[in-house]
C-alpha cells in the first residue's frame, strides 16, 4: 500500500468515531426536544435531515483539509484561524467574566479607571493577548486544526 492510503486510512479512523458521536448526540436531543414539547414533528424531521447531510459535508470538508494541508496558502489560512480563533475566545471570557464578575459585586469599575481604560480592558487587550497565545499553539502545532 503506497503512503497515500495509510495516510488516508489514518485520518478515515479518526473521522468516523466523532462524527458518529455527535450526530447521534444531536439525533437524541431533537428526540428529548420533540418529547417534552418543544418542537413538533416537522421540525424534528428537518433537524435529523440537517444532520445527515452535515455527514457527507464534514466528510467532504475533512477530505480537502487532508489532500490540501501541505499548501502555503492553507498554512496561512490555519494561521490566521488560531490567532483570531483564540483572540475572540480571550474577548468572550474576559467580556462576559469581566461583566458578570462587576454584576454580581456590584463595583463600578469604570468609575475608578475611567471608561477609555475599561474600554482597552475589555475590547483590545483580550484580542493581543488571546491572539498571542493562538500562536504560540498554533507554532507549537506547526498550525494544524485540531482534528
Amino acid at each position: 500500500m503506497n503512503r497515500k492510503g495509510k495516510e488516508k486510512l489514518k485520518w478515515w479512523k479518526r473521522f468516523w468515531p466523532p462524527t458518529i458521536i455527535v450526530c447521534s448526540s444531536l439525533v437524541v436531543a431533537q428526540c428529548i426536544l420533540y418529547l417534552l414539547g418543544y418542537i413538533d414533528l416537522s421540525q424534528l424531521c428537518r433537524g435529523i435531515l440537517l444532520v445527515f447531510v452535515a455527514i457527507p459535508l464534514t466528510y467532504g470538508v475533512r477530505h480537502l483539509q487532508i489532500r490540501y494541508q501541505t499548501s502555503k496558502k492553507t498554512q496561512l489560512i490555519n494561521r490566521i484561524a488560531f490567532i483570531v480563533g483564540f483572540g475572540w475566545i480571550a474577548w468572550v471570557i474576559t467580556f462576559f467574566g469581566g461583566a458578570f464578575i462587576i454584576w454580581a459585586t456590584g463595583f463600578p469599575l469604570a468609575a475608578y479607571l475611567g471608561a477609555w481604560s475599561i474600554f482597552i480592558l475589555l475590547f483590545v487587550v483580550p484580542w493581543i493577548v488571546g491572539g498571542f497565545i493562538g500562536y504560540r499553539i498554533g507554532k507549537r502545532r506547526n498550525y494544524r486544526p485540531y482534528v
